[in-house]
């Protein structure tokens, strides 16, 4: 996939966003949430804010 080559990613993250792209619009370029718990950064309050 000529996508694939010039951004330098594999043919499955365009055929993802594809997908995404044509199941939801604009919307579905988001980031969909990761399962398990979120990260913590130490030294936050957890939302990266201080």
């Amino acid at each position: 996939m000529e996508v694939s080559r010039r951004l330098r990613i594999t043919p499955d993250t365009v055929r993802t966003w594809r997908r995404r792209f044509l199941e939801r619009d604009l919307d579905g370029m988001s980031d969909e949430p990761r399962p398990g718990v979120p990260r913590r950064i130490p030294g936050t309050n957890g939302r990266g804010t201080g």
